[in-house]
């Protein structure tokens, strides 16, 4: 047996409550009850919460709905619709993929120049990090008139001089004294790297989870 799907169709309908809602429903003032002369010529009882709905032939007449079947079969037209496009929407919109920038744009040229150098190979050494400015490090200092009594300090990076970028892993930093108090100090070298020298910085110690 050959299947077959029903062609979707659209009608007007509206939502009965009350006597008055719709002219199409009548009342029984004998038998208390309201209806619809439907186009077959019978009556169908109507309740509250019905829906009407106009026959599609145009003809002017109605017949009643359930609420839970009309749920079922139809679905507003205004809310399935897909919102239109303002005027001017180009053709091949669906196809459209936006520009991607080249790479590199907007980079000020020095700033290509030093980040590579700022990588792995920083220092002639591919397994030292690089520093970068905002991180907190260590600081240590064999003098004893600088603030920091020859102890490990904590002390944050607040520049890297470019000229140092191939040599000591210099950067100027901003040390916390062990006992209150800032001083910035600059040219400060990694001490890994260090060619000599009464001070210098390094990353803090990895401490694992206990």
């Amino acid at each position: 047996m050959t299947r077959y799907r029903a062609k979707p169709v659209e009608v007007e309908a509206v939502q009965w409550l009350k006597p008055g809602d719709h002219q199409a429903v009548l009342h029984d003032g004998q038998g208390g009850f309201n209806y619809i002369d439907t186009i077959s010529g019978g009556r169908q009882l109507v309740e509250p919460g019905d829906w009407i709905i106009a026959e599609i032939d145009g003809s002017g007449q109605h017949y009643p709905c359930r609420p839970h079947i009309f749920a079922e079969k139809y679905e507003s037209i205004e809310e399935s619709k897909q919102p239109e496009w303002p005027a001017g929407r180009p053709a091949a919109f669906d196809d459209y993929v936006p520009e991607q920038p080249d790479q590199g744009e907007g980079v000020p040229e020095k700033m290509q120049d030093i980040e590579p150098k700022r990588g792995a190979q920083i220092g002639g050494n591919p397994n030292v990090q690089p520093p970068s400015v905002g991180r907190i490090v260590h600081f240590y200092s064999s003098k004893q008139d600088d603030g920091t009594n020859g102890k490990t300090c904590a002390a944050i990076i607040i520049g890297i001089p470019d000229e140092q970028l191939d040599a000591e892993h210099c950067v100027n930093l901003t040390v916390f004294k062990p006992f209150g108090g800032t001083v910035t100090l600059h040219a400060i070298p990694l001490r890994s790297l260090s060619k000599g020298g009464h001070c210098w910085w390094d990353w803090p110690p990895y401490v694992p989870a206990k």
